[in-house]
């Protein structure tokens, strides 16, 4: 693999993580936690359950970065079922930045609506 693109994926896997650090420094003591269909919130929970958020989502990257750097044998064996590896790998970081672009929507709203 590249320099270039581990060095890529490292900050694909740290950035949630630290983006959730970044939204704990300036968030109260208690924000929202869950929202219900009506769009009103649920249940409220401690600032420190903002760091669940991007651990899950820096965890799901790392997984996703396996899956890039073994893409020739997981394409060989079958598992990913693309013409060829390096379609499977473009799905793969564009998922990966979405999960960012989640954990960044995910927290604004805990956020938004803190009482």
């Amino acid at each position: 693999m590249k320099p270039l693109t581990l060095a890529f994926w490292i900050i694909l896997v740290i950035a949630p993580f630290a983006i959730s650090l970044a939204f704990f420094a300036a968030a109260p003591d208690v924000v929202a936690m869950h929202f219900g269909f009506n769009g009103q919130v649920d249940r409220y929970g401690s600032r420190f359950e903002l760091l669940i958020t991007g651990g899950f989502m820096s965890t799901c990257n790392a997984l996703f970065f396996l899956f890039y750097a073994f893409s020739d044998k997981l394409h060989a064996y079958g598992f990913i079922k693309t013409k060829t590896p390096q379609s499977g790998r473009v799905a793969l970081v564009i998922v990966a930045v979405l999960f960012i672009i989640v954990t960044i929507l995910l927290l604004a709203l805990s956020l938004a609506f803190a009482p």
